[in-house]
């Protein structure tokens, strides 16, 4: 976000992570986000 104003947005999923485990993801910007602010959270859990 530069001024308030979404610049791009990127996105996930990860579909299943088996218990103590871990899984890679990687989000693909054209524009070098580590320049402005970059907001990330969750859009769901579902307990298995």
């Amino acid at each position: 976000m530069k001024d308030g104003l979404l610049i791009e947005s990127s996105s996930v999923t990860i579909d299943y992570v088996p218990p103590h485990s871990e899984v890679q993801a990687g989000l693909y910007f054209s524009q070098e986000p580590t320049r402005q602010m970059l907001k990330l959270f969750a859009n769901g859990y579902h307990r298995p």
